[in-house]
């Protein structure tokens, strides 16, 4: 449980660094550092919601890898979740 609750919290944090990082280039578009930020962050996030998704299952409908089956109904409803 604790590998998962650390996950979420990586998560967050790598998604709301993105999404500042993304306003910043709404007004610098041209910023070459803050657009290499963006990319590294969100490379960085893809690896964190992949290796989530791959141990504790779907975070959304959009992580469902499962080809025969609707995997997302599977695992415990965010709110049932001891994290």
């Amino acid at each position: 449980m604790k590998e998962q609750k650390q996950l979420i919290k990586s998560i967050q944090v790598q998604s709301f660094s993105m999404l500042d990082t993304a306003l910043f280039l709404d007004t610098h578009p041209c910023d070459a550092d803050a657009m290499a930020k963006y990319t590294s962050t969100r490379e960085e996030l893809a690896g964190l919601i992949n290796t989530y998704e791959m141990r504790f299952g779907p975070l959304t409908t959009s992580g469902n890898y499962c080809t025969d089956s609707w995997q997302w109904i599977e695992s415990p409803w965010p709110w049932e979740r001891q994290v």
